[in-house]
């Protein structure tokens, strides 16, 4: 009886409370590969024993939002569902050995997962999700008492439980959970590159940290939060050379103030060589003497560091040479991305920027200096929305004579976005002239009352942004192209070129000759 099952997808049956009626010996799922349970809100159990034991080929298991689900496998159905003995599961069998992935969700009355004595047979699990299950009290547990000596047969004091080819471990509001394991067995994940974990009970965090440096050698991603100690022994371990393989690292919710912190007078490398992606928590560094090998670092986001006032040092921009994505959220006190220091040594950084995001963040006055757009040739995307002090895109604190050329070029630019900006009132300091050859996505300018900055299109279908000194006399104000308000402009691809007044060309003599015609006649 359906043998030749390969598929099983159940969800949105609120009123379901089990899969299988008696008899299920004959039950027969050997084809079976694929389980998907999602809001199946009654549901007690997923399997019997002598169903279980026919999973012979199951690869993927995933269950979501079952509030009531208590166990993954019951001895026999009806009230009695407590789970199966050592004795009674007869590990010869080659059920559940093919399970590459499993992930439990939203499941509030889950205990337990497997009994220890799954390690033997879960040899292919590759991946492993466990999130917002708060009754969890461990991942793998001992049933009776009955496994410990089938498991730790060999005499030692510490059993293994290794899970040889788990890559993927994410561990995420665990609020109950105690340990991943009992006690007396150790586990061990030789192969584990990505590792998740927030929001667990502290006593699992610190089972946890012992094992962060075991995992360096082949750990690519790491993603840790809510816990100063599980943050401590990861900067512990940059200082000491560890996780050089990794690409990727995320610290959230976290009350150190810094990344990377070191005392007047020490001197450290923190050499992370191929991080590519950082998600961090108020400052990235601070120290006079610091050296921070981030130079494959592309991807560098921040969100929610309500205490982070400046992100870079120039010598520190300079070192991420390979960033690509900045993005930057809800950070109340940030004044500046980049801190000014000496004007009369400027270096280059940020040329492969493609894009920069800046959301909600009210203390920022300007997003770039204007010495620092010439080298933005690769950037396709600004977008700042939401940042009720921002008064210039591209700015100086002193814009006088800041750059000999004032006209300046960003090829790739093809998305532009300013929105929600009341303080606004220019693109650029006056005097300068933007051209975008490829802005043909998005040009949006809304809710920027202040906005004097006018865009206009060109003969050759690029877009240009200028504004020059306002001259007053009986006439109206002199500009290069129409006096159109450049506030609620939102364009979309040819509608660009189409809408937008037509740039008009003036070269210094004429606008010269009308300004002395409106000052001859005033």
């Amino acid at each position: 009886m359906l043998s030749s099952l390969a598929e099983l997808h159940l969800a949105y049956l609120p009123q379901l409370r089990c899969i299988w009626k008696e008899p299920t010996h004959i039950v027969n799922l050997k084809s079976l590969t694929n389980v998907e349970m999602i809001e199946c809100k009654s549901l007690i159990y997923l399997f019997t024993l002598s169903v279980a034991q026919s999973l012979v080929q199951l690869k993927s298991l995933n269950v979501s939002d079952c509030e009531s689900l208590k166990h993954l496998v019951i001895t026999k159905e009806g009230d009695n569902d407590e789970i199966s003995s050592e004795h009674d599961l007869q590990m010869h069998s080659p059920f559940l050995s093919k399970l590459e992935s499993l992930k439990i969700e939203s499941c509030e009355r889950l205990e337990h997962i497997f009994p220890v004595s799954f390690t033997r047979v879960l040899v292919q699990l590759e991946e492993f999700t466990v999130k917002n299950a708060p009754q969890l009290k461990q991942v793998f547990y001992l049933d009776n008492g009955n496994e410990e000596n089938v498991v730790a047969g060999d005499g030692k004091e510490t059993a293994v439980i290794e899970l040889p080819k788990l890559k993927v471990l994410r561990l995420d509001g665990l609020a109950s959970i105690m340990s991943f394991c009992p006690d007396n067995f150790h586990s061990c994940w030789p192969a584990l590159e990505v590792f998740t974990i927030d929001k667990c009970s502290m006593s699992f965090v610190t089972e946890v940290v012992s094992k962060v440096r075991d995992l360096q050698e082949n750990l690519r991603i790491l993603r840790i939060g809510s816990w100063n100690q599980l943050y401590d022994t990861v900067v512990s371990g940059l200082k000491d050379g560890f996780f050089q393989n990794l690409e990727e690292l995320s610290i959230t919710n976290c009350e150190a103030k810094v990344l990377f912190q070191l005392e007047d007078g020490e001197q450290q490398i923190f050499s992370l060589p191929k991080l590519k992606k950082l998600q961090e928590l108020e400052g990235l560094c601070k120290s006079p003497t610091l050296v921070s090998s981030l130079e494959n670092l592309t991807t560098l986001e921040i969100s929610e560091c309500n205490r982070l006032r400046n992100i870079f040092s120039p010598s520190l921009a300079q070192n991420l040479s390979q960033l690509q994505v900045l993005k930057i959220f809800d950070c109340g006190e940030l004044e500046e991305i980049i801190v000014e220091e000496d004007e009369e040594n400027q270096i280059l950084f940020f040329q492969n920027l493609l894009q920069i995001y800046v959301e909600r963040c009210h203390k920022i006055k300007r997003l770039c200096s204007i010495t620092a757009a010439p080298r933005l040739q690769k950037l396709k995307t600004i977008s700042v929305r939401d940042n009720s002090e921002l008064e210039e895109v591209f700015g100086d604190k002193d814009v006088a004579e800041v750059m000999d050329h004032k006209e300046i070029v960003l090829p790739q630019l093809d998305w532009l976005r300013l929105h929600q900006l009341p303080s606004l009132t220019k693109f650029c300091p006056v005097g300068y002239h933007f051209i975008f050859p490829s802005l043909n996505c998005l040009l949006m300018i809304k809710r920027c009352p202040k906005m004097s900055t006018g865009f206009s299109s060109g003969q050759d279908g690029s877009v240009h942004a200028k504004a020059k000194p306002l001259k007053m006399g009986n006439r109206d104000e002199i500009a290069d192209f129409p006096s159109q308000p450049s506030i609620d402009i939102e364009y979309y691809d040819y509608q660009i070129q189409e809408r937008l007044p037509r740039y008009i060309e003036n070269d210094e003599r004429s606008i010269k000759q009308k300004e002395e015609e409106i000052n001859t006649e005033t």
